[in-house]
């Protein structure tokens, strides 16, 4: 079993009462990890470069749903812990991109999630 150090959408760590850092595992940790993956601008890592999301051919396409689609399935194959998944991208009145995922983990276990780019 992995664990990470759970951060909140702005990439903080998030303390739990005792003012700890609070440690994530399984599916929570799974969860995040593939959030992470989304907000992340591929090549950003200069260690890991293809680690991300290529939020440049996104807009580069003038936010074309089927590319952003695209580039999101492509992050995501890169995620090994996730065996199959569904991806439904809309933009709002803003620009911003929506992202819903559904999917199963190698463990089995179901995960949902919605991430705005």
């Amino acid at each position: 079993m992995t664990i990470a150090l759970k951060v909140d959408p702005a990439g903080d760590m998030v303390l739990d009462g005792r003012k700890r850092v609070k440690v994530i595992s399984g599916t929570e940790k799974a969860v995040q990890d593939i959030a992470v993956l989304l907000r992340s601008l591929k090549g950003s890592l200069p260690f890991n470069t293809g680690f991300g999301t290529d939020h440049v051919a996104i807009i580069g396409s003038e936010r074309n749903l089927l590319v952003a689609k695209d580039e999101i399935q492509k992050a995501l194959a890169s995620y090994t812990d996730l065996t199959s998944f569904e991806v439904a991208c809309t933009f709002d009145e803003n620009r911003h991109l929506i992202v819903d995922i559904s999917g199963t983990l190698v463990t089995g276990e179901p995960i949902s999630l919605e991430e705005t780019l």
